[in-house]
């Protein structure tokens, strides 16, 4: 193996049933876009290979089902570590010479397959939960540590469970870089990442080429705001608190606890879409500091956005030695 570098996809292998890996020249990529969620949508990679000969479609036979190990970070900045991972090819169309992958994390993709028989949690923690469904992907939780009772059925899948979890905690729950994440939202939204995005300021440490604000209210007005109620044995019928009202509809639940019952209407509200010079630590998951002006030379501030803002993802663009990241930011409703 060389021990060059590039600029955002490192190596690749492929694995074969046996274990055995063949590497793939990284020179062969066209372009790469991999995309972190801070949800269950996992992390996506839609990978371009000159493949002239078709060696990598033919001989290596790369299609539905090949595992595939990539080695991909940000060389230019020294303080980002590569990360290591592998992924699912889920399909692999060939034109005029150019195999594209489109790829999903592969133990992202295991939480996605059905589950061939049920797990019963009962009066289980989210950590005790989350370690058995994830498998040997180490677990960080942060949320009050209260019991619930889950069931995955047969022929669920894992990934439509966590997520349930995810909205009765309010929590945020992903995969990033080798890790599983499930963290209160609050808290990571307060959390200081130490990244300022900042658009009219060009001596800025994380300077926006350009955005575009998004104006989604109205996901959380025609499927959240609403009110949610449920039937606790003592003390009877329970209602949701600040969280929408009976406008839209009354929807009954079975929420284990009342604080999982008003969490039902919170979520995270997409706002803008900013573009930036490519950076291997912006993560999904991460608050950030948003800072837009109008006017440039008299200092004036667009306010009508939070300045704190969520990371809910972020797309790393490489083709040539060209690298840029588009980060979809969201507030969560108040």
């Amino acid at each position: 193996m060389t021990d060059r570098q590039y600029t955002f996809i490192q190596r690749i292998a492929v694995i074969d049933k046996s274990g055995n890996k063949t590497h793939i020249a990284p020179d062969s990529v066209i372009s790469a876009d991999l995309t972190e969620h801070a949800n269950m949508n996992g992390t996506i990679l839609i990978l371009e290979l000159n493949d002239p000969a078709t060696e990598y479609r033919d001989n290596l036979k790369i299609r539905y089902g090949t595992v595939l190990e990539i080695t991909y970070g940000d060389v230019l900045n020294k303080n980002t570590e590569l990360t290591i991972d592998k992924f699912f090819v889920l399909a692999s169309p060939s034109e005029k010479q150019v195999l594209t992958l489109e790829l999903i994390q592969l133990d992202c993709y295991n939480l996605k397959k059905p589950a061939n028989q049920p797990q019963f949690f009962v009066d289980a923690e989210p950590s005790a939960i989350l370690k058995k469904l994830v498998g040997s992907v180490p677990v960080i939780v942060d949320c009050p540590a209260i019991k619930g009772t889950y069931h995955l059925n047969a022929g669920g899948n894992a990934s439509r469970l966590i997520r349930k979890m995810a909205r009765d905690y309010g929590c945020l729950a992903y995969y990033s870089r080798g890790k599983f994440y499930f963290v209160s939202t609050s808290k990571a939204i307060a959390k200081d990442s130490k990244i300022t995005l900042e658009y009219g300021n060009n001596e800025a440490k994380f300077p926006i080429q350009r955005y575009k604000i998004n104006d989604r209210l109205f996901m959380y007005e025609t499927i959240l705001d609403k009110q949610f109620i449920r039937w606790e044995t003592t003390a009877g019928m329970q209602k949701s608190i600040n969280s929408g009202d009976d406008t839209n509809g009354t929807v009954v639940i079975t929420a284990a606890t009342e604080k999982a019952l008003t969490n039902q209407g919170k979520t995270i509200i997409p706002t803008v879409t900013v573009d930036t010079a490519g950076f291997g630590d912006f993560k999904a998951g991460l608050s950030c500091a948003l800072v837009l002006r109008i006017n440039q030379a008299q200092k004036e501030l667009d306010e009508t956005l939070k300045e704190r803002q969520l990371i809910e993802f972020v797309t790393h663009h490489a083709k040539g030695n060209q690298y840029l990241c588009r980060l979809g930011l969201g507030v969560q409703n108040d």
